[in-house]
């Protein structure tokens, strides 16, 4: 992670499922399952991205831009 800020246990609790619900949005775009996403429970995407807001560093905007920047 050089070059990069180090994050507590918890942030990277957070980093880690705010991908894992980034991966399910995309694959449930993918398969027009948008309307059956939106009645799960739990956090949402704008509910991850006021806490990554707040970690500094460019996190959220990096994490937003990471499934763009691997294809």
């Amino acid at each position: 992670m050089s070059g990069q800020t180090k994050y507590t246990e918890s942030q990277q609790q957070l980093l880690k499922t705010f991908r894992a619900h980034l991966q399910t949005v995309i694959t449930a775009e993918q398969f027009g399952l948008r309307a059956r996403l939106s009645q799960l429970p739990g956090a949402k995407t704008a509910t991850y991205c006021i806490h990554l807001a707040k970690l500094g560093d460019n996190t959220l905007a990096r994490e937003l831009a990471a499934p763009t920047a691997a294809i």
